[in-house]
């Protein structure tokens, strides 16, 4: 067991059952009750505090406490989180202040990415075709952005608008999105493309060409078109997209420090993980990839090859990974069973698992995010 001066904090971001409706309220003037953030004390089955877990290289801290439905995605930049959920809104929490700080509602479906930009006093939500920039300041928002490159001013949808199911025509569902460390670019998946937007513009600049391999047979009279499903992103002189998809490859582009330009793939990782690519971690000299099949490869970046392939390291889909930055980096796997993984990868290329939690939470966890040795999960 790692030395406890390695601890990390784990905060956990659940649903509220308490007065939920199907309505998604905007940022202000809603009569909810404001979300909230509880500490966590943990005890044993009798009932008292429990002193094992503060020898735990994780040790659950707190829980935000709000959303009605099942939170789907969380990003934080330090002292603030903002979450996105099932419930059609994203919450932006004080975590110095422990209280919600704004909602973000308008969403017509579920809101299944939310990510700060660097640099700026902006946010943004994703919820089936559309992304929508926020401004923390007035707590509006100021763009829509399109799957089809399209981009408007301000909120597109009228407010108290019921959950939307079809996509209007020429768009389509975006799958994933990342951005780069700068904030200057932003990526979203187009089936089996990815678009490049420059966000100090708001408009389309590049696009990622052939992400997958097409459509794939599923039975003699069916095809399924395989589309990206994850994306990650290593910075530097020559900025680095790796894709991952329904194809069960892994792809590599180099792109200009702009986005400009049309761009194909640099490098197809070999061998494909067996199912579907839920999660790709670029760190250092090493690319890290999940799967529904349960497997974590590791790839170096120096020969292009596979170093590593940790079989089963969970028992159900590998929902989400992360970097976390503790005195040595760590990665962190979580799994539909809502189970955590912490694995060293630094001492050797291979994955040596040094701490996990088997009820992080009940149900699937559906995304991490850390910052300075904190680590949010989020779940139902």
């Amino acid at each position: 067991m790692e030395a406890k001066n390695e601890v990390t904090k784990l905060i956990d971001l659940e649903l509220d059952d308490r007065g939920s409706t199907e309505s998604s309220p905007s940022s202000r003037g809603s009569r909810r009750r404001s979300g909230r953030v509880l500490p966590y004390v943990p005890r044993t089955l009798t009932g008292t505090r429990d002193k094992v877990t503060g020898s735990r290289l994780l040790v659950r801290t707190h829980t935000l406490d709000g959303h009605t439905r099942t939170v789907l995605s969380v990003d934080t930049n330090g002292d603030v989180v903002i979450s996105g959920s099932k419930d059609r809104t994203a919450k932006v929490w004080d975590l110095e202040k422990g209280v919600e700080k704004c909602t973000f509602g308008h969403h017509p479906n579920n809101v299944s990415c939310v990510r700060f930009i660097p640099s700026s006093q902006l946010a943004l939500t994703l919820s089936m075709a559309f992304v929508r920039i926020w401004d923390f300041r007035n707590e509006e928002c100021v763009r829509t952005l399109h799957s089809s490159g399209l981009a408007a001013a301000g909120d597109t949808m009228a407010a108290n608008t019921s959950r939307q199911t079809v996509l209007p025509i020429s768009e389509t569902m975006i799958n994933a999105l990342e951005l780069d460390n700068t904030g200057k670019l932003m990526f979203t998946t187009f089936n089996s493309d990815v678009r490049i937007w420059n966000l100090e513009k708001f408009a389309p600049f590049g696009r990622l060409s052939a992400a997958t391999h097409g459509s794939r047979q599923h039975t003699l009279t069916t095809q399924i078109i395989c589309k990206v499903s994850c994306l990650g992103f290593l910075g530097g002189v020559k900025p680095k997209i790796f894709t991952g998809s329904r194809d069960h490859y892994v792809k590599m582009y180099e792109i200009n420090a702009d986005g400009l330009g049309l761009f194909e793939a640099s490098h197809e990782f070999s061998a494909a993980h067996y199912d579907c690519v839920t999660s790709i971690v670029a760190h250092g000299d090493s690319v890290f990839s999940a799967s529904r099949d349960t497997d974590i490869m590791r790839f170096s970046l120096q020969d292009m090859k596979r170093d590593h392939i940790e079989l089963q390291a969970h028992n159900k889909w590998i929902q989400s990974m992360c970097i976390l930055d503790a005195s040595r980096p760590l990665l962190v796997t979580a799994c539909k069973e809502g189970r955590v993984k912490v694995w060293d990868i630094t001492s050797t290329r291979k994955l040596r698992l040094v701490d996990q939690i088997s009820h992080a939470h009940e149900e699937a966890i559906n995304d991490l995010a850390t910052h300075s040795g904190i680590l949010f999960t989020a779940s139902r």
